[in-house]
């Protein structure tokens, strides 16, 4: 498989992680990448971050025809992850799932685990603008996924531009059009290069997408797939 020069469509790959490591998955990785997961305690945080790092490997290496433990990563002048050719990446796991979003423009994705607890109030007027903390007031009973609709799509363009949470949430302002796409705003400016989508992702979970696109408006064809396909 390859990701088309110029196309502006995003493959989403979902990774259950539950149950044992498949054979061979610690041989995959980079020495930096074991390194890193043996000082991970407790042992589930371990397991989740083999197998979604894993996961990646196996699935960019069907873009770019390459072996995976032959796969090679490097900072960008952000810090964002890259992957050696013409494929964009971005990775997110949480309580019992990672989302692996691949695309051939700058992608940013983002899934979060659904709690009954309501978000703290600090942590709204953080993360929230006014505009956004008062759709989220109205929400009623569904306060927790509301407010995780505006934190997922936030932290997915942030990731897409290789910001991640280094910027405050709250510089970011989030205007959805209905239930999957949403316009951003940064520094009180819209971004009209990113598009930015709600991802169907279970009852469980909450998840967003953003890509930046070669000009404003277009729809971005989102494909699903199940990294369980593959084994």
């Amino acid at each position: 498989m390859t990701v088309a020069s110029g196309a502006v469509d995003v493959d989403i790959w979902s990774v259950p992680l539950d149950g044992s490591l498949p054979d061979g998955a610690w041989a995959v990785l980079s020495d930096a990448e074991r390194e890193r997961a043996r000082r991970m305690r407790p042992p589930a945080w371990q397991r989740d971050f083999v197998l979604s790092h894993y996961a990646t490997r196996e699935i960019l290496a069907r873009y770019t025809a390459t072996d995976p433990a032959a796969l090679e990563f490097r900072c960008g002048a952000r810090g964002k992850p890259e992957a050696a050719g013409s494929v964009e990446f971005s990775l997110s796991h949480t309580g019992g799932l990672a989302l692996l979003a691949v695309s051939a423009a700058e992608v940013g994705v983002d899934v979060e685990l659904t709690r009954p607890a309501p978000p703290a109030e600090g942590l709204m007027a953080r993360c929230l603008t006014a505009v956004e903390q008062a759709a989220v007031d109205t929400a009623g009973n569904d306060t927790t996924a509301a407010f995780l609709r505006y934190w997922t799509a936030k932290e997915s363009y942030l990731k897409g531009l290789g910001i991640g949470l280094a910027e405050p949430l709250g510089n970011v302002e989030v205007h959805w059009e209905g239930h999957a796409k949403a316009r951003i705003a940064r520094g009180g400016a819209t971004d009209k290069r990113w598009a930015l989508q709600a991802l169907e992702v279970g009852p469980h979970h909450v998840a967003a997408v953003a890509v930046n696109t070669p000009w404003p408006g277009i729809t971005v064809p989102l494909r699903y797939r199940d990294f369980k396909s593959l084994c």
